[in-house]
C-alpha cells in the first residue's frame, strides 16, 4: 500500500456495494475516497462495478477518473470485475468513460505540443481500447473473463468494440478462443469467429492452430466452425493434427473422424498417421481408443507400412477390417495442405479430462484455474 493509500472506511464500503450515492458524497466531502482501498486493494470503483451499480459507477468516474485503470491485488481493473459479474450496463459505462478520458488526454497533449511548437502529427492519440486489453496477473483480458463465465452478451459487445485485438494468451497458454472451447461455450466461439476480422499467428500460442480449438470439441456447432482453419499450414513442434491427439488419448469424436475435410492419413514429425499412434501404443488406453481405431479402419484410414515391424501394424488391425485395401501404403500427399499443430502435453491432458471425462487421462493441473 502506498503512502497515499488509506484503509477503506466501512461506511464507504457499504455505500459502494449498495449504490448509496448520498453516502458517497458525504464521504467524499470528509476524506479522499479515491485513495481508500480494501485489504485486496479494491477501490470504490471496483466495488460498485462488481455490484453492478451503474449510476454509482458514473458518479465515481466523474469525480475520480483516475480510478478507471487502477488495479487491485490480482491485477484486475474495474472492467475485469464488472465483466466477471455479467454487468453489461457497467461495462458500457466504463468503456464510454475510457473513450472520453482518452479524448480529453489527447486534446491536452495537443495544447502542450502547440505551446512547445511541436508537429501535431507527432502527438500520439491514446487508444480507448487499451482498457479492454489490460491484463491481470494471470495475463487475462476482460474478454477472457467474459468467455470463462459465459456472458455471451458481453463477449459480443467486447469483440465488436475491439475486433482488431490480437487475443493474447494467458499464463496457461489459452487465448479467449481456446478457453471458450475448453469450457464448452459454443455461443461465445461463434461470436468470436463471426466478428473477428482476422486470425493471425498471435492466436496460436505454442504453435497450436485454431483448428484444435474448434475441432477437438464434441459439440457439433463448434466442430462446424473448424472448416475455416482446415487449410492452415502452420507447423507445430510435433506436426500432430487434432486427430493424432484424439487417437493417442482415446478421445472418441466421430464427427471429427468422419469429417470430409479431415486428413485421416496425415503424417506427424515421426511419420506416424493417427492410426499408427494407436497401433504403437502399449499403454492400454481402453475401450475409447479401441473405438477410435475401429472407426478409422472402417472408413479406410491409412497406415505407414514402412513402420509395420516397429508398430506391429498387421496384428493391430481388427480381423474384419484387415483387407488389402486397408493395408495399402499411406498415400503421399505432396502439395496437400495439412492442418497440423502441437499441443503441449499438459494442455492436451486437460482437454482429454475436461472435455471427454476419460478415465486414466485425468489432469488436475488447471482444474482450479478453469
Amino acid at each position: 500500500m502506498s503512502s497515499q493509500d488509506i484503509d477503506m472506511d466501512s461506511d464507504l464500503f457499504a455505500a459502494a456495494i449498495s449504490g448509496k450515492r448520498d453516502i458517497l458524497k458525504i464521504k467524499h466531502s470528509r476524506t479522499a475516497v479515491g485513495d481508500q482501498l480494501t485489504p485486496t486493494k479494491n477501490t470504490v470503483l471496483h466495488l460498485a462495478s462488481e455490484s453492478g451499480r451503474e449510476e454509482c459507477v458514473e458518479q465515481i468516474l466523474r469525480t475520480f477518473p483516475d480510478l478507471l485503470c487502477k488495479k487491485n491485488s490480482k491485477g484486475e481493473t474495474a472492467l475485469h470485475v464488472a465483466v466477471r459479474g455479467g454487468h453489461l450496463n457497467v461495462v458500457r459505462v466504463l468503456l464510454d468513460y475510457a473513450e472520453i478520458a482518452d479524448e480529453e488526454s489527447w486534446k491536452k497533449k495537443l495544447e502542450e505540443s502547440a505551446e512547445k511548437k511541436l508537429d501535431k502529427e507527432s502527438v500520439e492519440k491514446n487508444d480507448h481500447r487499451r482498457l479492454m486489453r489490460m491484463l491481470n496477473k494471470e495475463h487475462e483480458s476482460a474478454l477472457h473473463e467474459a468467455v470463462r463465465h459465459n456472458h455471451v452478451n458481453i463477449v459480443k459487445f467486447l469483440v465488436e468494440k475491439d475486433p482488431d485485438d490480437k487475443y493474447s494468451a494467458n499464463k496457461h497458454h489459452m487465448t479467449p478462443i481456446y478457453l471458450a472451447t475448453f469450457k464448452g461455450h459454443v455461443a461465445s466461439l461463434e461470436i468470436i469467429f463471426s466478428k473477428k476480422k482476422e486470425f493471425g499467428s498471435d492466436d496460436r500460442p505454442d504453435g497450436r492452430t485454431l483448428l484444435h480449438a474448434a475441432g477437438i470439441s464434441t459439440n457439433t456447432t463448434a466442430l462446424n466452425q473448424k472448416d475455416k482453419f482446415l487449410s492452415d499450414d502452420d507447423k507445430g513442434v510435433s506436426n500432430n493434427t487434432p486427430l493424432h491427439y484424439a487417437a493417442k488419448h482415446g478421445c472418441f469424436v466421430p464427427s471429427l473422424i468422419k469429417h470430409k475435410l479431415v486428413n485421416r492419413d496425415a503424417l506427424n514429425k515421426d511419420s506416424h498417421t493417427p492410426l499408427d499412434l494407436i497401433c504403437g501404443d502399449n499403454s492400454g488406453s481402453g475401450s475409447e481408443q479401441e473405438k477410435v481405431k475401429n472407426l478409422l479402419v472402417q472408413i479406410g484410414a491409412a497406415q505407414n507400412l514402412n513402420l509395420s515391424k516397429e508398430l506391429d501394424m498387421y496384428k493391430c488391425l481388427p480381423r474384419q477390417y484387415a483387407t488389402d485395401e486397408n493395408l495399402e501404403m499411406t498415400r503421399i500427399l505432396s502439395g496437400t495442405r495439412k492442418f497440423v499443430v502441437a499441443f503441449i502435453a499438459t494442455i492436451m491432458l486437460a482437454v482429454a479430462a475436461n472435455l471427454f471425462n476419460l478415465s486414466g487421462h485425468n489432469s488436475h493441473q488447471n482444474d482450479s484455474y478453469l
